[in-house]
């Protein structure tokens, strides 16, 4: 048996494309507002995600938002030097 959390509906990036401008204001700032207070989260706690783009966002039931690929979260307690993926045709040398 596969968690209900385990099926993601779709992809923020998916849920862009399909419904383009159409979708509600208010549909759009619910999300957005999810979006910002799991950024706000992992920075208050000293974590920095490093791919925040959407196709690394998922929707779920009744619309809640859940961040995902931590594979390039990075933890620091001073300075912050952004690190780019081999996906993002970036690396730092």
């Amino acid at each position: 048996m596969v968690p209900k959390a385990a099926c993601y509906r779709r992809s923020l990036k998916e849920v862009i494309i399909c419904s383009g401008t159409t979708a509600k204001f208010e549909f759009r700032l619910f999300i957005m507002k999810q979006i910002v207070d799991a950024i706000y989260y992992l920075h208050k706690n000293k974590y920095y995600h490093g791919a925040i783009r959407p196709e690394n966002f998922f929707l779920y039931e009744n619309d809640v938002v859940k961040l995902c690929n931590f594979r390039s979260i990075d933890s620091r307690t001073a300075n912050i030097t952004w690190k780019r993926n081999k996906e993002d045709g970036m690396v730092d040398d």
